[in-house]
């Protein structure tokens, strides 16, 4: 009897030990739920957004340039761009060779690239059409093509210093399209998607998605067919005296409108690595020049008066 009683003393004991040890456990849950839920609220949603959701730039397309007759001088063709999550390629070398032979890199400096540790990188900007078509089919993992705008010059040189150019992000680095850059370049917009595991883009989040605003249009007092025949007649004059450079203007006399203002040398804006400082100067508004017998007439036409 005795030892009963003393057996099912121990017992109590135990079972009372157990319950205190679940109930420290479950209390300890309880916090734990109170602090991520409550407490730290803020904090946990603001991480699982970041892992869940991803913020998309929407890029503006800059406005173009158009002469006094609206011949398009100046525009912005959307192309596409290649990058890497390099964390999720395995097969480097691999991906790397395939990478090189589409699009004309090195492929030391592409393996390069996707070494790196970051879960973003360049890989070229600006594909062709024809690379770009080879490029998507092939889903290479951690490889994506990302859509951007490219400016383009359709006249080529025609007009190359007044224009001026932009940088690879369209940003205006000389004459017309630095000068009026605010009112040409507009702004991006975002958009927030939501993606698994693998970084797939499979939904996009209503009410986080902020349009675009396209830069303006301008138009110039430029005659394209004037400035067309002021060019041939100042390359032609150039050629035949060698001179280091040269300017020519046309302008309309009722107005005081410039109709044309040609440089020589000139360059090709679309190409404009292969120019250099001296060719893209506007030298008709940058340079000092002596006006030497140009007030004669003025005198004469004084005096005649």
């Amino acid at each position: 009897m005795l030892n009963q009683k003393i057996i099912s003393r121990g017992c109590k004991i135990r079972v009372n030990i157990l319950c205190v040890c679940i109930l420290i456990i479950f209390s300890a849950l309880l916090y734990q739920l109170v602090r991520i839920q409550i407490i730290d609220h803020k904090k946990y949603s603001s991480l699982a957004f970041s892992q869940q959701c991803k913020k998309q730039t929407i890029p503006t397309r800059r406005g173009l340039i158009f002469d006094r007759g609206g011949a398009k001088l100046a525009e912005s063709i959307q192309v596409g761009s290649v990058y890497a999550d390099p964390f999720f390629i395995t097969e480097k070398k691999k991906t790397s060779k395939i990478l090189s032979d589409l699009l004309g890199l090195d492929k030391a400096e592409v393996v390069k690239l996707l070494s790196k540790k970051k879960r973003f990188v360049w890989i070229k900007r600006r594909i062709s059409d024809e690379q770009e078509e080879a490029l998507r089919p092939l889903h290479l993992k951690g490889i994506s093509i990302k859509h951007e705008y490219k400016r383009v010059y359709p006249y080529e040189k025609l007009c190359s210093q007044v224009l001026g150019f932009t940088d690879i992000d369209e940003n205006g680095l000389g004459g017309i399209e630095r000068s009026l850059n605010q009112v040409i370049s507009g702004s991006n917009g975002s958009k927030v998607v939501e993606k698994d595991g693998l970084q797939h883009q499979f939904s996009t989040l209503k009410g986080e998605t902020v349009s675009a605003r396209y830069g303006d249009s301008v138009f110039l007092t430029i005659d394209c067919n004037v400035q067309s025949i002021v060019e041939e007649e100042l390359e032609k004059a150039c050629l035949k005296w060698d001179p280091n450079s040269a300017i020519a203007i046309a302008m309309d006399p009722s107005t005081g409108e410039v109709l044309a203002m040609a440089n020589y040398p000139t360059f090709d804006p679309n190409f404009v690595r292969d120019s250099n400082p001296a060719e893209r100067r506007n030298r008709a508004i940058t340079d000092c020049f002596e006006p030497g017998s140009l007030i004669k007439p003025l005198i004469v036409s004084g005096a005649l008066d």
